[in-house]
């Protein structure tokens, strides 16, 4: 084996050994009613990531008498080497986009949990809010395959379009424009994949 590759092995075996230790499953459910204080969970199921050592909790949450799904995970966060800024037309950064120092690599904690709450304070619970609860809830699924919802409870999985047409057209063309920026563009029947 090449000296090159040997040392590669090492260095990353000596940053695993350095890595504090990872937050326990009482840390996450901790994490979770921090953020959904008003929720009572009613279960709890945890998993390891077939990647970098993450932890993976799934469970049912009560939300305002509505049961949801919630997921919880821990992952190795690295700092990032790469920094991009938003910049006008002119190349000038934007207000606001000044260098920002890159957080030395933790283990971070995310939850995704629907909030049922009015999340832009207008005294509504609208679309907005209700897709937004939508994200989470399919957010969830992908980490927690096999959550389903209790007998009688339905969990709305569709992003409620915009009522206005022209609006909802610039929405879709919008999505469409970053989805073939990131997975190319969609195949017509016929064409090789």
């Amino acid at each position: 084996m090449p000296a090159a590759l040997l040392a590669l092995i090492a260095l990353g075996l000596q940053a695993e050994a350095s890595r504090p230790v990872r937050p326990g499953d009482d840390q996450l459910i901790a994490a979770v009613q921090t953020e959904r204080p008003a929720g009572r969970i009613l279960s709890q199921d945890f998993k390891e990531s077939p990647r970098g050592g993450a932890r993976i909790g799934c469970g049912l949450i009560e939300i305002e008498g509505h049961i949801e799904p919630y997921s919880v995970m821990a992952f190795w966060e690295t700092p990032s080497g790469t920094t991009v800024y938003l910049t006008s037309p002119d190349g000038a950064r934007l207000p606001g986009q000044g260098d920002r120092t890159p957080e030395p690599a933790h283990w971070d904690i995310t939850v995704s949990a629907p909030g049922r709450a009015d999340n832009d304070g207008d005294g509504d619970i609208d679309r907005m809010d209700r897709n937004r609860d939508v994200m989470s809830r399919l957010h969830t699924r992908t980490l927690c395959r096999d959550l389903h919802p209790p007998a009688g409870v339905v969990w709305s999985m569709e992003i409620e379009p915009n009522p206005d047409p022209a609006k909802a057209a610039e929405a879709e063309a919008r999505a469409a424009m970053v989805t073939n920026l990131i997975f190319g563009p969609a195949s017509t029947p016929g064409e090789p994949h």
